[in-house]
């Protein structure tokens, strides 16, 4: 990122704060996002000014595996199903390398471990009765 990119976010990040609006992340336009934010930013809890007072740091951000909402579709026994819709022998996935039993909605943090504790019982269970 460059000096000018870097600049160019700030100010948009400025922006948002001023007017309470995030164009690109719409940050603040929902609880989850405001159960999170600071009472003392106005007029949104998440969006606060970049100045010349604080310290202003950049960095590369990369995706990571925290959780998701699609992985690898499996069935009720956790086994992971090829293109055809049948189980690939062998093949089981649980937690967050498993497709979300919530779909496309995530709600909130640790919402992979009853799922990950679920299927990983009932894959054991699947492969006991092999």
């Amino acid at each position: 990122m460059g000096a000018r990119a870097l600049h160019h976010t700030a100010e948009s990040c400025n922006e948002y704060a001023r007017t309470g609006y995030d164009v690109e992340f719409n940050r603040g336009g929902n609880n989850y996002d405001n159960f999170y934010g600071d009472l003392a930013v106005k007029p949104t809890l998440t969006s606060g000014r970049v100045g010349r007072r604080r310290s202003t740091h950049s960095g590369w951000i990369y995706p990571g595996n925290a959780s998701t909402t699609w992985g690898l579709v499996t069935n009720k026994d956790a086994q992971v199903m090829d293109r055809n819709g049948e189980p690939i022998p062998g093949l089981y996935a649980v937690s967050c390398d498993q497709n979300s039993v919530f779909r496309v909605c995530y709600p909130g943090g640790g919402s992979s471990i009853g799922p990950g504790v679920t299927f990983g019982f009932r894959a054991g269970e699947h492969l006991a009765r092999l």
